[in-house]
Formats: structure tokens, C-alpha cells, sequence
């Protein structure tokens, strides 16, 4: 609803239609992650566990926060989760909020799109001073 202004209250419109128009509305964002309405693409991302030091937060929190994804194979230091969404946009901070404990499979461009922005990052946080 952020930034909608001007907005008037009209006629009522008919039962029927409004249902008609929240089905064709619930079936184009049943997949995003936000509200993106991007081609679904399906996403398959291996999250690394943290090891023996207690529980598995990394596992805790994708299971918390990945809503309709699923994991779909399991190691013992990793597992790989698959979720379908409306456009990378919207996830992508999510992804890139785990760092170096995931790593994006599938598809092949969006893994490059994060390979690529995490060398731009890197550029910004090399060493200053040669003796480091």
C-alpha cells in the first residue's frame, strides 16, 4: 500500500467479480516471496551447517523463513534447499544474508548474478595499507 494516493471509494462491485479478481491475484503471487509477479523459477540454493557446536541454526532459520521451499537432499555438513519464486529480486537479500553459508546451484545465471556481487563487495573491503 505504500505510496497509493489519490484513492476514492466508488460503487461496490459484485461479489462474484471481486472473488473472480482475488483467485487471478492469489494465483500470481502465490510464489513470491514478497509481492514480485517475475517468471516462477525454481531456486536451488546448499546451505552449509554450522558444525558441531550446538544446534543447527542455519537449518532452524531456513526452515522458519523459507515458507513453501523444501530440502530436498542432506549431508552431513550441508543441505540443499529448492523453492519456487516469482523473480530472484525479492529473495535475494535473504540469500545473500546467510554469507558463506550458502551457496546458489540452480539457475546458473542467478548464481553468477550472486558471484558477481559478492566480488564488487569485495573490491569495496580490501586491505587499504600493503602490510596487511
Amino acid at each position: 500500500m505504500e505510496g497509493m494516493t489519490q484513492i476514492e471509494q466508488g460503487e461496490t462491485v459484485d461479489s462474484i467479480l471481486f472473488d473472480e479478481k482475488k483467485s487471478v491475484l492469489e494465483e500470481g503471487i502465490k510464489h513470491s516471496w514478497v509481492l514480485g509477479t517475475g517468471r516462477s523459477v525454481i531456486l536451488k540454493v546448499r546451505f552449509f551447517n554450522p558444525g558441531d557446536t550446538g544446534p543447527n541454526f542455519i537449518k532452524d532459520r531456513v526452515l522458519l523463513q523459507g515458507q513453501w521451499g523444501e530440502i530436498t537432499e542432506e549431508q552431513l555438513d550441508s543441505f540443499i534447499f529448492e523453492i519456487m519464486v516469482n523473480g530472484t529480486t525479492e529473495i535475494k537479500p535473504w540469500i545473500r544474508s546467510f554469507g558463506s553459508s550458502c551457496e546458489v546451484l540452480e539457475p546458473i545465471y542467478f548464481r553468477n548474478e550472486m558471484i558477481a556481487e559478492w566480488k564488487e563487495l569485495e573490491m569495496y573491503y580490501e586491505p587499504v595499507r600493503e602490510n596487511i
